[in-house]
């Protein structure tokens, strides 16, 4: 029985510590904003690197406004894109019915921003940004998402979302960036990375270090106000969409397991 029980001890480390380093090579942020309410920038990291109007924290969500002059913040990534790698990162997103982005009459421009990125360094300066998350109008709904890989055109996102969304609901945003061929993509609800996707390449070679939050000043019609939480960014598909635990929980599961069977002994 002590044999058993010693060899259960040392499978359970050993499970625990692949773990804890499966979950420290993977996932890379777990932010779900649990600030006290006000400015965002001192918390957690966040930092400015733009502007003064600051993105601020209500209810544990941070509060991406655009109005001129506002603030663009980014948080460090615990680990920098180079050869061969892929960021994702996942964010819940949902847009303020009363600041609707716009369609003109006739359907031929549709005003857009984009209010999310990957960015070049986790300094205050740096604006290589790669991934642009866009909020975006669409005919018969109150918006959609769309993506560029390289360009911040307020009016045409090289690719758009084509299912529709209502203010005041919900989705889970993917969007990634490979460092090898600048490929970008954006998943909105997914299952798993084969979902359904929309894509865009540009700007290859380009390291990555941070993820921001961009408050725009595009003026009359892209004035959208979006609400951000549980952003988590990982090397792995799974790990942004499903926010793994941070590192050194499985760790942690590992020993209190290792306290039970001590207690049977």
């Amino acid at each position: 029985m002590e044999e058993v029980m010693r060899s259960l001890k040392t499978f359970i480390v050993a499970t625990a510590v692949a773990l804890s380093a499966s979950v420290a090579s993977a996932q890379l942020v777990n932010e779900t904003f649990p600030y006290a309410d006000g400015n965002l920038v001192g918390n957690g990291g966040w930092q400015s690197h733009s502007g003064v109007a600051p993105v601020v924290v209500a209810g544990g969500k941070a509060i991406v406004d655009n109005v001129a002059g506002s603030q663009d913040v980014n948080k460090p990534i615990t680990a920098t894109l180079g050869a061969g790698g892929t960021f994702y990162a996942a964010l819940d997103v949902s847009m303020d019915a009363a600041a609707p982005l716009d369609i003109p009459t006739g359907g031929t421009t549709v005003v857009s921003t984009y209010f999310a990125h990957f960015k070049d360094t986790a300094a205050t300066t740096g604006s290589n940004f790669r991934g642009r998350i866009f909020a975006t109008g669409i005919t018969g709904s109150d918006y959609t998402y769309g993506l560029n890989a390289t360009s911040s055109s307020p009016t045409a996102p090289a690719a758009s979302w084509a299912t529709g969304y209502a203010f005041g609901s919900t989705q889970r945003v993917v969007v990634s960036f490979s460092f090898d061929d600048g490929l970008a993509k954006l998943w909105v609800d997914p299952v798993n990375e084969l979902s359904t996707s929309i894509s865009h390449t540009g700007g290859a070679l380009q390291s990555i270090a941070a993820f921001g939050l961009r408050q725009s000043s595009e003026g009359a019609g892209a004035d959208a106000i979006e609400t951000v939480d549980n952003l988590c960014i990982a090397t792995n598909f799974a790990d942004a969409l499903n926010c793994t635990p941070e590192p050194g929980t499985a760790m942690l599961i590992g020993l209190g397991a290792m306290m039970i069977f001590r207690r049977r002994r």
